[in-house]
């Protein structure tokens, strides 16, 4: 098929400018399975630096900017059906990249017929990822436990109780080391904001990503400075996965853990860690149940607790963890790969005309 693809290259370009995670994932495994792509050719990084309408400084931001890109995406669109018509739109935009009517105009001055026919219609697409970059390495662990992610919600209570009960965690990812900072750092953080330069930059010189603030009534504990590690590039964070005994995963979703009824998520990490040929410990979710058998492929805890606990049973048991790892890799190969995703879902669609597989 012939289409037309307009995502960013990754969900945190704005923050990890190296990162390419939705280029591997997605773009990548489209063109593996002979789709023809015709990218939109736009910068989405300080977009993504807006996408909170609900703070009046992001939205006045949005409202100003979103213009100069629904004009580009019609514009580019519109070249793209004029060379050769276009089977299929796919996107990955928010409502601070795109209004609803964008989209409607894209296919009624189009005539996708294909998209036209999928219409409105929900169909369940759940995240994947590509084997031909989340793949195991050839190395011995280096470490127990780890995570890698942004630092926000409970994340920070977890990882404190697993260090408090003396196991060995490591974390990497934005946030952690700026809401944790070391006395040198705090030292040179006052001289600068005396110094009149309140907007301290990142290590790249990009803007460091903006405080996750605690959820109201939550204070976070006090981590130690050496548990805490910075943004990992692409590659590091899939190596990782080969040099820890135990991936984590965290669900759920942003400060909701301090309300009654937390909500909770299947996350890409969840395909990403078994396909990278982790040991994952996640906390469960009961979606994940349709995608990988618990207790045998992947290694679920519910609270504070039963992660302590099943961090301990698992650093003790090398055989039984390396069984779950390999199968967790294995049925992550078989079955969770963006390509099984696309072919399923254009079967359904009846856009698989014109597929090369």
């Amino acid at each position: 098929m012939r289409i037309f693809y307009a995502v960013d290259p990754s969900p945190n370009h704005w923050a990890l400018g190296s990162s390419l995670v939705w280029q591997r994932n997605l773009h990548d495994s489209l063109a593996a399975a002979g789709h023809e792509l015709v990218s939109f050719a736009f910068d989405f990084r300080e977009y993504n630096r807006h996408l909170d309408l609900d703070v009046p400084s992001q939205r006045a931001w949005v409202d100003a900017h979103r213009p100069r890109l629904e004009e580009a995406l019609l514009s580019q669109v519109r070249r793209a059906q004029a060379e050769r018509p276009l089977d299929l739109f796919f996107s990955y935009f928010y409502a601070a990249h795109c209004r609803p009517e964008t989209i409607r105009a894209l296919r009624e001055r189009f005539r996708l017929e294909d998209y036209r026919r999928a219409g409105a219609n929900p169909y369940y697409f759940q995240e994947a990822a590509n084997p031909r970059f989340y793949r195991p390495y050839p190395v011995r662990p280096r470490y127990d436990v780890t995570f890698v992610g942004q630092m926000y919600g409970d994340r920070p209570l977890l990882v404190d109780r697993l260090w408090k009960a003396d196991v060995d965690v490591r974390v990497w990812g934005p946030g952690w080391r700026e809401a944790y900072p070391s006395g040198w750092r705090l030292w040179s953080g006052r001289a600068r904001r005396l110094l009149g330069r309140a907007r301290l930059s990142g290590g790249d010189g990009r803007p460091a990503a903006p405080a996750t603030p605690s959820a109201p009534g939550w204070n976070y504990p006090r981590l130690p400075a050496r548990i805490l590690g910075g943004s990992l590039a692409d590659e590091d964070m899939v190596r990782l996965y080969s040099e820890s005994r135990i991936a984590l995963g965290f669900a759920k979703v942003g400060q909701t853990f301090a309300g009654p009824e937390p909500i909770r998520q299947v996350r890409l990490r969840d395909f990403e860690a078994p396909m990278s040929g982790a040991f994952y410990l996640m906390e469960y979710v009961a979606e994940i149940e349709e995608f990988f058998e618990v207790g045998r492929e992947v290694v679920c805890f519910d609270g504070e607790q039963d992660l302590v606990d099943k961090a301990r049973h698992y650093l003790g048991h090398d055989a039984e963890r390396e069984r779950i790892r390999a199968a967790g890799h294995r049925r992550a190969r078989a079955e969770h790969t963006w390509e099984r995703r696309f072919e399923r879902f254009f079967r359904h669609a009846g856009l698989d005309r014109g597929s090369s597989r």
